[in-house]
């Protein structure tokens, strides 16, 4: 095992199926699932592309349905998150050692736990990385970083460049917008 950990690149795939091993319940790693992934990814290319042919054919039909798609799916997303954010909720985050805390805690490389009392019980393998996935973690290896601080960091740190990215998609569309109009306007004059 080690030797195949101690080969650089194979490390980081190693890491990545020991993290989604760990993160996901094995009875959901099934073939089902990569079928159902590859189903949905399919079905978003056929989508991206009708937008994208739709807009260098300059075909209306194709722009109307790509549109109409894309706000379905933003529908059924708006309606599958007010369905599920109630058990979200209650399962996930309130849930101590919940899939999403465990993934806070390797994302952020964070801990909310202070186990440095050897009397304490092991803390959560998720506080000392997926290296430590079932019950490796022990107060030596485990996460100094406070998880609530490092949230609010992230999102200090990342908030301009998040509101930035949203204020120049929405000058870009402005933009293309006025441009069309302008040139459907001098094209009518002509």
């Amino acid at each position: 095992m080690n030797s195949f950990i101690d080969r650089g690149q194979q490390l980081v795939y190693y890491n990545n199926l020991k993290l989604l091993q760990a993160l996901l319940a094995p009875e959901v790693l099934t073939v089902q699932l990569g079928v159902a992934a590859a189903v949905l990814a399919t079905f978003f290319f056929f989508v991206s592309f009708m937008g994208f042919y739709g807009a260098v054919s300059r075909s209306q039909f194709l722009l109307f349905m790509y549109a109409t798609l894309v706000l379905l799916l933003l529908l059924l997303e708006c309606a599958l998150l007010y369905y599920f954010s109630s058990s979200l909720v209650e399962k996930g985050l309130q849930k101590e050692d919940g899939q999403w805390t465990h993934a806070i805690r390797l994302t952020l490389s964070c801990c909310e736990h202070n186990y440095t009392s050897p009397e304490l019980v092991t803390p959560p393998w998720s506080c000392c990385g997926p290296g430590s996935y079932p019950s490796n973690c022990t107060a030596d290896n485990l996460h100094r970083k406070n998880c609530q601080e490092a949230i609010t960091s992230w999102l200090r740190r990342y908030q301009t460049g998040i509101y930035a990215l949203l204020a120049a998609t929405h000058l870009i569309l402005a933009s293309c917008s006025i441009i069309r109009r302008y040139r459907s306007a001098s094209r009518s004059h002509s």
